[in-house]
């Protein structure tokens, strides 16, 4: 558990906390759907007991209306037995209706039922048929109140009672057990939400306690291993900052002793040029002439290179003229070309016509051109020639005076080589003090952007410090001073 990542940490306690929770929720709702399953069989329990109540009290209905009927032998007593009658029938319908899924009971109120009509084809039509029959006669009615007084009747409706009491009984028992399972429900519910819910909790939030922990724990580590590489870049920083100024102070006073050498070596080196002065001179002169000669061969070699390209490139120009010249040419021909076309195509090629016009014009402008350039460039090729012929000449002329020259030269050589020579040491001792002042200058230049960059790190190491720091105070409480 100890390797796994913040981020992971996270996902399994949110998911641990949702999987508690939705545990708790699926068996709530599982006890719901029980809770309201066991009420719905209550109140049908409740509805089918009063359906068997209200048979019992069409029965009575049926009863009373029989009696006073038997007693006045007017047919509007008959009505509370009509209507008694009516109703059962239609309660009876309903009551099978619901306890259809119940066959004992199903049984019940069909022998119940049975005995109704039994009750009503042996006693209770009979009697309503002697009764009528008694009307106006006192020796029937006599007789009649004599077969009505002996209630045979009574044993059927109190059987009809005790099945009725019967269904009732089996509906109650069914009831108490039903209440005891929406008791049940009810106290499941209870005591999830009362125990199930606080436990979630708790593991929701020790799960956050532990994931809080842990990143506060991996947080203090990298902010403590930072805070011992800012301490150790900080004094790195600070150390390289004065070795830097340290060297940058030794660059300058070297720098500033190399000036000074170099100071007196260009005193000892212009000494040294008046002591040569005069044997520099006469060198100075065979040589400035050895090296007008010289350059004089040069320049006049390289005239005749550049006379040579000249014709070669005014040859090379004259066959692209002709080229052009050509091009033109054909160009004039496609363009009368077009132009046929475009007359043979009638309103369609007018435009076109136009454009066929203009190019052969462009055309014949561009040979004209390109003849008057080929007769220029032919002009120049034969002026060109002439003054290749010419420069050869001269340059025979400059070779000869090169040779006496460079014989003067090398007379006034020998006289100045030993003075030169000093000369030039001195001026490779310079040279040389030069390059070490300049290295000098250079690395005091860097010494100092060093110190520089060093500066600019250990405010970078204090920054990074303070930065440590404030982390630490996101998940620590500051020690007391």
């Amino acid at each position: 558990m100890s390797k796994l990542t913040i981020g992971k940490k996270t996902n399994l306690a949110i998911l641990t906390s949702y999987s508690v929770i939705a545990v708790i929720g699926t068996l709530l709702y599982l006890n719901t759907l029980q809770f309201i399953k066991t009420h719905h069989w209550v109140e049908h329990t409740n509805l089918v007991t009063a359906n068997v109540d209200k048979l019992v009290a069409s029965l009575v209905n049926m009863e009373t209306g029989v009696r006073g009927f038997a007693v006045g032998g007017e047919d509007k007593f008959l009505d509370p037995y009509n209507f008694g009658k009516a109703d059962f029938e239609k309660i009876m319908a309903e009551t099978l209706n619901l306890v259809s899924d119940n066959p004992p009971q199903v049984g019940r109120l069909t022998k119940l039922a049975e005995a109704e009509a039994t009750w009503l084809k042996t006693d209770v039509v009979p009697t309503i048929e002697e009764r009528k029959q008694a009307v106006g006669d006192s020796a029937k009615l006599a007789e009649f109140i004599a077969n009505f007084n002996q209630a045979k009747g009574k044993a059927q409706m109190d059987g009809m009672r005790a099945m009725a009491k019967e269904i009732i009984d089996i509906e109650l028992a069914l009831l108490e057990i039903r209440e005891a399972n929406f008791q049940k429900a009810a106290k499941n519910s209870k005591s999830l939400i009362s125990i199930g819910l606080p436990i979630a909790m708790i593991i929701g939030l020790g799960l956050l306690i532990w994931v809080i922990r842990g990143a506060v724990r991996s947080i203090t580590q990298i902010a403590a291993t930072l805070t011992v590489g800012a301490n150790e870049f900080t004094s790195s920083a600070t150390q390289v900052s004065s070795s830097s100024q340290k060297l940058a102070e030794g660059a300058s006073e070297q720098a500033a002793a190399l000036e000074e050498t170099s100071a007196s070596l260009e005193e000892m080196s212009s000494m040294t040029n008046r002591n040569t002065g005069d044997a520099e001179k006469v060198n100075q002169l065979a040589r400035d002439a050895r090296a007008a000669a010289d350059n004089g061969v040069n320049d006049m070699n390289a005239m005749i290179i550049a006379m040579n390209e000249i014709r070669s490139s005014s040859q090379d120009i004259a066959k692209i003229i002709k080229s052009i010249d050509e091009i033109a040419f054909q160009t004039n021909i496609l363009a009368l070309n077009a132009a046929v076309e475009a007359a043979r195509a009638g309103e369609a090629g007018a435009g076109f016509a136009v454009v066929a016009d203009e190019v052969r014009s462009l055309a014949q402008r561009a040979a004209l051109s390109a003849r008057e350039t080929s007769g220029k460039i032919e002009t120049a090729l034969t002026k060109t020639n002439l003054g290749a012929q010419l420069t050869e000449k001269v340059s025979v002329s400059l070779e000869e005076i090169v040779t006496k020259v460079r014989q003067v030269d090398e007379l006034a050589s020998q006289v100045s080589a030993s003075s030169k020579e000093q000369t030039q040491g001195v001026q490779q001792l310079n040279e040389t003090v030069r390059q070490m002042d300049k290295v000098t200058q250079d690395n005091a230049a860097t010494a100092e952007e060093t110190s520089s960059a060093s500066e600019e790190l250990n405010a970078q190491a204090k920054t990074l410090q303070e930065t440590v720091i404030a982390l630490l105070k996101l998940v620590e409480k500051p020690k007391q001073a």
